[in-house]
């Protein structure tokens, strides 16, 4: 769909593609040449730390850091293995790992109540909430400054 302008307004053009994931790719590289250009390149690294038993995978940690911060993106402890200490674990082992890449501080995101009290036991604080998202819960947003 286009719609008419004059010489002083933009034409616009509104689209939805076929292959949304490669516009979506698209639009994030041009947002990102110019975020870049204001505030430095984000430098992401990945990270992934895993809990065994043995061979299986009982639990794990994953995210990234960019700009001297790590996002912790998951969190996760098979049921059969939770209040053992393997989350306090992995989140220490990710802080270390957070220092060791010069990062100033953690930061995350939950839907769950109990994992946000997990996570303020563990030093986060609460910096903001979306109530309502998803529908009937909230999302809340904690952060853990490394000193």
């Amino acid at each position: 769909m286009t719609r008419k302008t004059d010489s002083q307004e933009p034409l616009i053009l509104i689209s939805h593609d076929a292959d949304e994931e490669k516009l979506a790719g698209r639009i994030a590289a041009a947002l990102g040449v110019e975020i870049a250009a204001g505030f430095g390149e984000r430098n992401e690294t990945p990270l992934a730390i895993g809990a065994y038993d043995g061979k299986m995978l009982i639990g794990g940690l994953a995210g990234v850091t960019h700009w001297g911060w790590l996002y912790i993106r998951h969190l996760w402890i098979d049921a059969n293995f939770r209040g053992r200490g393997i989350g306090q674990s992995l989140l220490g082992q990710a802080e270390c790992e957070a220092r060791r890449r010069g990062c100033g501080g953690l930061y995350l995101d939950t839907f769950d109540p109990r994992a946000a009290a997990f996570y303020e036991r563990a030093g986060f604080v609460r910096f903001g909430r979306i109530d309502g998202f998803p529908p009937g819960h909230a999302r809340i947003f904690l952060s853990k400054t490394l000193v």
